[in-house]
C-alpha cells in the first residue's frame, strides 16, 4: 500500500519540535513505520510561491508572487 501525506503551509520546525514533545502520536507512527522525503521547490525562500509555480509550471521569477 501507498500512501502520500502532504503538508501544506505547515512549518517543518514546528512538526519536528511537536513531534520530539510526543504531541502528534498518529504522525510519529506513520513516520516510524514509513519514509520522509522532502519534495523540492522552485521557491527556496518563496515558499507561498510554490504552488503557483508547480502548478502552472511557471518559474517564481517570471510569475513574481
Amino acid at each position: 500500500m501507498i500512501a502520500i501525506v502532504q503538508f501544506d503551509g505547515a512549518s517543518r520546525t514546528h512538526l519536528e519540535r511537536m513531534l520530539a514533545a510526543k504531541q502528534l502520536p498518529g504522525l510519529a507512527s506513520l513516520r516510524s513505520r514509513g519514509t520522509w522525503l522532502e519534495l523540492g521547490t522552485p521557491a527556496v525562500h518563496f515558499e507561498g510561491a510554490a504552488a503557483y509555480s508547480l502548478s502552472t509550471g511557471v518559474d517564481l521569477g517570471a510569475h513574481g508572487l
